[in-house]
């Protein structure tokens, strides 16, 4: 209560670890089958993007509107999913070092540095991404992109699953097709904080397949094992 900023920090964790087992299972479905008829998030009252279009392609948000937990949206962003996924990833990088015979205590905080400080640039870049393309901040926040980016690790973890146990072509074969889903995940995801593909503005369209775009690219990158 004493210290600026801490409570709006721990209401914000507060509000992304608000999950259930059903929503997990929800969740973890739209990440590998992203196929849905709204993407749009819920507030108290109804859906957070349903007035009329700004100029540049954006819908503003209505005023004091709150958006539901995860618990109740499952369009909403959590950290449970990420941080389990990341951590599972973690240790499924040092099995995997093991069945090679290169197994160290260093592993385990090399890669877990090393996704930390990609995932810190990535986020950094869709926050200011979204910034000059015009999202209003009410739409979005820092522990939104940070969820968002952490989703990623659902399919590295399959892709690596697959590699221990059934060899290089299903781990090919689950790459493509994971890194494709979150691809697609991300642009129906974030083409609602503008409030739809036929509102969006050239740069904003640019912006949002660059995004999507790189995500395979980088799920290749940290799983290319050796």
């Amino acid at each position: 209560r004493y210290i600026p900023g801490v409570m709006v920090f721990w209401n914000a964790m507060r509000h992304h670890f608000n999950v259930d087992n059903n929503y997990v299972k929800k969740k973890l479905g739209l990440i590998l089958f992203p196929k849905q008829n709204s993407w749009k998030r819920m507030t108290i009252g109804g859906p957070s993007h349903d007035n009329a279009p700004l100029q540049g392609g954006v819908t503003s948000p209505k005023k004091n509107a709150s958006n539901l937990p995860p618990v109740q949206d499952v369009n909403a962003p959590d950290l449970y999913i990420p941080i389990m996924a990341f951590t599972t990833y973690v240790v499924m990088i040092g099995l995997l070092k093991g069945t090679v015979g290169e197994f160290t205590p260093d592993v385990l905080s090399q890669v877990m540095m090393s996704s930390l400080f990609m995932e810190f640039l990535q986020v950094l870049a869709i926050r200011v991404g979204f910034s000059l393309t015009r999202v209003p901040p009410e739409n979005i926040s820092s522990m939104d992109i940070l969820s968002w980016s952490f989703y990623k690790y659902v399919g590295l973890c399959l892709t690596t699953l697959s590699y221990i146990f059934a060899g290089q072509l299903a781990y090919y074969i689950v790459l493509l097709y994971t890194s494709l889903a979150l691809a697609w995940f991300y642009m129906c995801t974030f083409k609602d904080l503008y409030g739809g593909a036929f509102r969006l503005a050239a740069d904003q369209k640019y912006f949002l397949f660059a995004v999507s775009a790189v995500q395979p690219v980088l799920m290749y990158w940290m799983s290319s094992y050796p």
